[in-house]
């Protein structure tokens, strides 16, 4: 639960700073601007970085980890996180979306 509301917080702030940019006047254009780019990261990260590239690497493995090629091969794994990070970033949007209307 540490990880997810440090993940929760770092991009809430990452995404209100993307979002001074593209703010708009109402609090449905916030919402939208901040879900959509936080479901774009959050696709990229599962089928770029985790199913494509992560998985199938030999190079980049964490210690103590280097003889286990289970822990990076299951995609299940992978697609657990990117559910949680679906949920994570519709909450980064509701915040950031109050956030950038008050403005």
């Amino acid at each position: 639960m540490a990880i997810f509301t440090n993940n929760l917080l770092l991009f809430s702030f990452l995404l209100f700073a993307l979002g001074i940019f593209t703010r708009q006047e109402n609090f449905a254009g916030n919402f939208l601007n901040a879900l959509l780019l936080g479901q774009a990261l959050n696709l990229f990260d599962l089928l770029v970085i985790d199913l494509i590239w992560w998985r199938h690497t030999q190079r980049v493995r964490f210690t103590g980890t280097e003889n286990q090629p289970e822990l990076y091969a299951d995609p299940g794994k992978h697609i657990s996180s990117f559910l949680r990070g679906i949920v994570m970033f519709l909450l980064v949007a509701l915040i950031d979306g109050c956030l950038l209307s008050l403005f």
